[in-house]
This record gives C-alpha cells, sequence and structure tokens, in this order.
C-alpha cells in the first residue's frame, strides 16, 4: 500500500511540476512570433508650410510601428537636402523650410528598411466662410491656421463652410475648462457657441481635402489661452 501511494503522489508531483514550467515558461519565442515588421505608420503624407506661422522651423512627425527606441533606428537619411531627419523614440521627426518639395525618407530598424514619401506644400484656407455672429473671419486663415482675438464670445452661432474638395471632419469647442466635440464629415457646420475663461478658449476646425491628402487643424483662440 506504501508503495502504491508513493507512486499515486510522484505522478501528482510531476504533473504539478509539467503545469508550472507551462506557466511560467519564458515568452521569448511568443513574442518574436508576434512582433511587427516596422513600417511608417503614416504611408506617403502630404503636409503643409505656412508662411505667416510664428515658428522658424516647420516640421512633421512620421510614427514607425515596431519601433520604440531611437537606437532602433539606424541608415535615417533623406533624399532631398532641404529636409533634415531627426530619430526619436519610436519615430522620425523630418524639418522642412518654406518651400514647395518632395522626399523620399529611409531608414532602417532591426535590418529592416523602411521609406516613405513625404510632400510639403503651400497652405491654402480651406474655408469658403467662418463666421461667428456678424463677425466674418474668413480672411484671418489666409496665411495661417491660427487667430487669436481677445473677446469673449456668448452664446453666438459659428458658421463655417469648407471650399470645395474639403471636408470638415470634427469641430472641437472649449470654454471655461469644458470641452465639446462634434464629429462632422460635411462640408459646412453650425453651432452657437460661447468661448470664455482665462485659459484654453479656441475653437478647433479639423479639415480634410480627399484629392490632395491634405489634413489641416484650424484654430480660432482667446487671447489668453494656451
Amino acid at each position: 500500500m506504501k508503495k502504491w501511494l508513493k507512486k499515486v503522489l510522484s505522478v501528482i508531483l510531476l504533473s504539478a511540476v509539467l503545469v508550472m514550467s507551462l506557466t511560467f515558461a519564458p515568452q521569448g519565442t511568443a513574442e518574436v512570433q508576434a512582433a511587427v515588421k516596422p513600417y511608417f505608420t503614416i504611408k506617403n503624407p502630404t503636409v503643409t508650410y505656412k508662411p505667416g506661422d510664428r515658428y522658424l522651423r516647420y516640421y512633421t512627425v512620421l510614427p514607425i510601428a515596431g519601433c520604440s527606441k531611437k537606437s532602433e533606428i539606424k541608415s535615417l537619411k533623406s533624399s532631398n537636402k532641404g529636409v533634415k531627419v531627426q530619430a526619436g523614440n519610436g519615430y522620425v521627426t523630418a524639418y522642412f523650410g518654406d518651400k514647395a518639395l518632395t522626399s523620399t525618407i529611409s531608414c532602417k530598424v532591426g535590418g529592416t528598411k523602411i521609406s516613405t514619401k513625404l510632400t510639403v506644400r503651400k497652405y491654402s484656407n480651406p474655408f469658403e466662410g467662418f463666421k461667428i455672429g456678424k463677425q466674418n473671419f474668413t480672411g484671418k486663415f489666409n496665411r495661417n491656421n491660427e487667430y487669436r482675438q481677445g473677446k469673449n464670445i456668448e452664446r453666438q452661432t459659428l458658421n463655417i463652410r469648407a471650399k470645395k474638395g474639403w471636408m470638415i471632419t470634427k469641430v472641437e469647442v472649449y470654454s471655461d475648462g469644458a470641452g465639446k466635440t462634434w464629429r462632422v464629415n460635411k462640408s459646412s457646420f453650425s453651432k452657437k457657441i460661447t468661448l470664455s475663461g482665462t485659459y484654453g478658449a479656441a475653437v478647433y476646425v479639423y479639415v480634410k481635402n480627399a484629392k490632395t491628402g491634405i489634413s489641416e487643424r484650424i484654430i480660432f483662440r482667446k487671447s489668453g489661452g494656451y
């Protein structure tokens, strides 16, 4: 009886050891199989430079899937000398000047060569109309994507019309520390808004041109906001 009991206990103990081994086995193999092959997440992006921008340098960020460290990005190059590139933790920053150009951005991540074509175009006002109440601000966005003014706006109607080819995808309004978001996906938008408070009062309008692939964020900001 004692011998039989010892055999049963041995089998139980061996089973427990096997279960523990499977449960806590190193996951290296699974991680390798599940690893993402590196690639630029934004394929062939088109961006704009803005002559009226306050910043001296213009740039865009190109994220890389399957990459999280700056040290993983090797042999980073730009085919156009007018575009300077810099590696970051899982992304590449491309700095460009105030003229239209194209450049192929390439690098190696984990031995895999990846590339994307960057197109830079001059900014143009995407609005046919941008009014708040009786005030027309359309021309304020001819040279830049941001305009500031100091007056509070209380329950006035924001009317936006996009130019042909442009679509308003989203509108965000922040006032007195609170925010509202509207998903639009139309060429026009109309809503009563309030802009007040010391910081953060602003209207953000997101637009996209289906033909050119350009996306813009237009900002109407109350002065004193951040």
